[in-house]
Order: C-alpha cells, then sequence, then structure tokens
C-alpha cells in the first residue's frame, strides 16, 4: 500500500504540473522537488515520467473495469472512457505528447498485447494468424486514434455510443475473447 501511495502522490504532482504546461516541460528533478522526494524514491518506481502517466491510465483503466455496469467488453469499454472523459484535459495534455514514450504508443502497446493474450487463451491456439494480428492492431490503432479525436471533442459520442462503435467494428475473434475475460473465463 505505502508503494501505491508514493506512485499517487507522483501522478498527483504531474497531473497537477501537467495543468501549467506540457509533458514535454515536465522534468523528473522538478517533479521530485514540488513532491519533497528524492529522485533515487522516483525512480524506484517509475522509468521516467512517461511511465507515470502510463500508470496513470492503468489505474483508470483498472477502475474503468470495476465501475462496468454488467460483464461485457463493451460495458468495461464504456465505464473506461467515462473515466478518462472525466479526466479529459489530463488526458488531452499526455495524448499532445508524440514522443516515442507517448501514452498512445502505451495505449496501442497494452491494447495489443491484452487482445493477443486473451484471444490466444480463448481459442487454445498457441500462436495468433498473421491475419489476427493484423485485425487486432488495425483495430487497436483505429480505436485509439479515434478514441484521441473523441478527447479532443472532434467526435461527438457518449462513452456509452463510442465503446458500441469500437466493439461493432471489432473482428468477431477478438470480441468474443475479450467478452470472455469480462465475464471472468466463463
Amino acid at each position: 500500500m505505502f508503494k501505491d501511495r508514493t506512485k499517487r502522490m507522483f501522478a498527483a504532482e504531474l497531473e497537477r504540473m501537467l495543468a501549467e504546461m506540457p509533458l514535454a516541460k515536465v522534468r523528473v528533478k522538478d517533479l521530485c522537488e514540488c513532491c519533497d522526494a528524492q529522485r533515487q524514491a522516483f525512480y524506484y518506481h517509475f522509468q521516467d515520467k512517461y511511465d507515470v502517466v502510463a500508470w496513470i491510465f492503468n489505474q483508470d483503466f483498472e477502475r474503468g473495469l470495476e465501475d462496468a455496469a454488467e460483464p461485457t467488453y463493451e460495458a468495461q469499454t464504456a465505464a473506461a472512457l467515462r473515466r478518462m472523459w472525466e479526466r479529459r484535459s489530463f488526458y488531452r495534455t499526455a495524448f499532445a505528447d508524440r514522443s516515442q514514450n507517448s501514452i498512445e504508443r502505451h495505449i496501442q502497446d497494452f491494447d495489443v498485447q491484452m487482445s493477443e493474450e486473451y484471444v490466444l487463451r480463448h481459442t487454445g491456439a498457441k500462436k495468433l494468424t498473421d491475419q489476427q494480428l493484423f485485425e487486432i492492431k488495425s483495430h487497436s490503432y483505429g480505436s485509439i486514434g479515434c478514441t484521441v479525436e473523441w478527447l479532443w471533442g472532434e467526435l461527438a459520442a457518449t462513452p456509452e455510443q463510442l465503446a458500441a462503435w469500437e466493439c461493432k467494428r471489432m473482428p468477431a475473434f477478438m470480441l468474443d475473447a475479450l467478452n470472455a475475460a469480462a465475464r471472468g473465463w466463463r
């Protein structure tokens, strides 16, 4: 619990800093000074400032899963999107950063890896086909791009609508696996 408390401290301060400046201007040294913490404490918990942003997303995603109204991937996605919308100021600033360690890249990697693992588990296959991997990546990259546009107000939809749209265009094999995971693999 102490470990998460320290992570939450750095995350809260980073979020406060991002309300005043772009992520590219944030320095770990300044973040540590604002938290009255040593740099060693920061690096014990995080690799860099981008890792803090990724941790915040992961926490929001997990809370979204817990908040889902029903055990379906669509409901879980809608809940996670609601959390992102509530914190859209933070996410807009985070997504504005296009560096190699960007949150967009983190979410793409996270989403593709999660989908791969769930499809393999659900189907019992040892390896995805090239076509399946292409479809997972294509869906993931497109959905994340649309989510960023949505956070910026360029795509008008409620979290529930966006989640429904994402699920509607998702390959059936992928949706089946994600729904099985949402149901607890029952």
